[in-house]
């Protein structure tokens, strides 16, 4: 299984996490899934130049031909829409230039507190 996954830090791009075929079954539930991008999404497994997936990244896994969108939460996965997905991309974008990140950081984490994001 491939996945996708926008870093907090880093919005403009995407990581590519390789999930080896072996690991999803017809049985593998989302949360599995998810917990598996989130291995595989370590530098550790998949050496990048690119950060390991950590607290409020987004996660896009195909699930029955149409993509769904995960942020990492600090202890599991909330499933968010696509608004709110294009919302995340904006401030993700914008907050790759260290003066904006130093702005952007407190109005992101304000975001997460009314949607009720624990990814702070």
């Amino acid at each position: 299984m491939k996945a996708n996954v926008v870093s907090r830090y880093r919005g403009k791009s995407f990581r590519r996490v390789d999930v080896p075929d072996e690991e999803i079954t017809a049985e593998t539930t989302i949360k599995q899934k998810l917990e598996l991008v989130f291995r595989y999404g370590q530098n550790e497994f998949q050496p990048q130049d690119y950060p390991s997936v950590s607290m409020g990244d987004i996660i896009i896994i195909p699930q029955d031909e149409v993509k769904q969108f995960y942020i990492v939460e600090g202890f599991g996965f909330k499933e968010l829409s696509d608004s709110m997905v294009l919302e995340l991309r904006k401030f993700y974008e914008a907050m790759e230039n260290e003066l904006t990140y130093i702005r952007l950081y407190d109005e992101v984490n304000e975001y997460y507190r009314k949607n009720n994001i624990n990814a702070i």
